[in-house]
C-alpha cells in the first residue's frame, strides 16, 4: 500500500502562498538533531483507492479467521505526550527558510 501511494503521488507540485512564494513546513530531524524546512506539496489524489478498497474488503469478507476488535491508544502512548519529538523549541518558519542554503540555488 505504501509503495502504491508513493508512486501515485511522486510528482506532486509545490503549493504557493497568496504572494506566489513557496509554502514551507517545519520538520525536526532526529538524525541531525536540528530543525529544517520542507516544501509543502499539493493535496494527494486517491483515484486508485476504489479498486484497492474493493479488493481488500472482498478478502476481508472471505477471511474466516479474522479478529474484529478495536485497540484503544493508552494515555501514556508517545503520540499523546508531546506535540513534537524535538528537545529544542520550535523555531519560526521564516528563520528556517532564511537559514536553509542549497548549493544548487541561484545566487
Amino acid at each position: 500500500m505504501a509503495a502504491i501511494d508513493h508512486n501515485c503521488h511522486l510528482h506532486r507540485k509545490p503549493l504557493l502562498t497568496k504572494d506566489g512564494k513557496l509554502k514551507y513546513n517545519k520538520v525536526f530531524s532526529k538524525r541531525s538533531n536540528n530543525w529544517r524546512v520542507s516544501i509543502v506539496k499539493e493535496e494527494k489524489g486517491y483515484e486508485y483507492w476504489d479498486t484497492i478498497t474493493c479488493k481488500v474488503l472482498r478478502k476481508r469478507k472471505d477471511d474466516k479467521g479474522s479478529i474484529l476488535r478495536s485497540v484503544p491508544i493508552p494515555a501514556d502512548h508517545p503520540k499523546n505526550i508531546a506535540p513534537s519529538i524535538a528537545l529544542k523549541p520550535i523555531p519560526k518558519t521564516s528563520d528556517l527558510v532564511e537559514r536553509d542554503k542549497s548549493r544548487f540555488s541561484k545566487k
